[in-house]
């Protein structure tokens, strides 16, 4: 058939079944695709204890809590409430290629079933890695908190500071009081970057992560006058008339 025929039939073998016409229908690849498709699922619910996250026909719900079972519980619960809402528009969720994972650092064992219009969901084992949008998912794979911490201070440094510090040759030589509104801000950047408790000051977060104050890391950098007399002379040039007759003198 052609690709933007509104009319199919199936084959079975050699055999073909009658042509049946689509009512409604979009291209596959079509530019207004994606866009159709989201209004599509505006009015999706967003479960109460879980977080819904779709790309495109990906459909990821994630629960978290201390407890095991309650956050099995809660999944469940969304799960049913996102069933419901494909089932009445049409939409199919496929049982066999759902998986549920569980991401945690303590001992578990024989968690509850989950279910899909009655068809149970096996669970991945520990160390089966889970796909999603091109990335591999494992229990490995749980952010520490050191590697949070690295990672925020490598953005601040390469994103953030290059904009706060911006054109510093020129502003450098202002007063104070200007450099400590600066200051605060970074501070202030510091202080969510590494989660610092509210004892901790800010010149040992500065000390502690290698991060130079503004007034340092600018004054180096601000543009300087330079006036004739200012400018030392070199090896190549020659003495003046004047300088020949003083020194004759």
């Amino acid at each position: 058939m052609p690709p933007n025929s509104t009319s199919f039939k199936v084959k079975v073998g050699s055999d073909f079944s009658q042509l049946h016409h689509i009512k409604a229908v979009v291209p596959r690849g079509s530019v207004l695709g994606p866009t159709l498709f989201n209004i599509y699922c505006h009015d999706i619910p967003i479960p109460l204890n879980s977080q819904l996250a779709m790309f495109e026909d990906d459909t990821t719900i994630l629960t978290q809590d201390s407890s095991l079972d309650l956050a099995i519980k809660n999944l469940q619960i969304s799960l049913n409430e996102i069933t419901t809402w494909f089932q009445k528009w049409k939409l199919n969720l496929n049982p066999t290629k759902s998986e549920v994972k569980i991401f945690t650092l303590k001992r578990y064992n024989n968690p509850k079933d989950i279910h899909i219009n009655n068809q149970v969901i096996q669970w991945n084992k520990k160390d089966d890695v889970v796909k999603y949008l091109g990335l591999h998912k494992d229990e490995n794979s749980l952010p520490s908190s050191k590697l949070q911490i690295k990672s925020s201070l490598l953005l601040y440094t390469s994103i953030i500071r290059p904009l706060l510090t911006y054109a510093c040759p020129v502003w450098a030589a202002v007063s104070p009081t200007k450099i400590k509104k600066i200051q605060t801000l970074q501070n202030k950047f510091l202080r969510i970057s590494l989660k610092a408790p509210g004892f901790m000051r800010n010149q040992q977060t500065h000390n502690d992560n290698g991060i130079p104050l503004i007034r340092s890391k600018t004054q180096n950098r601000r543009l300087k006058p330079r006036l004739p007399q200012d400018i030392p002379p070199t090896d190549t040039e020659e003495p003046s008339s004047e300088d020949e007759e003083q020194s004759i003198l």
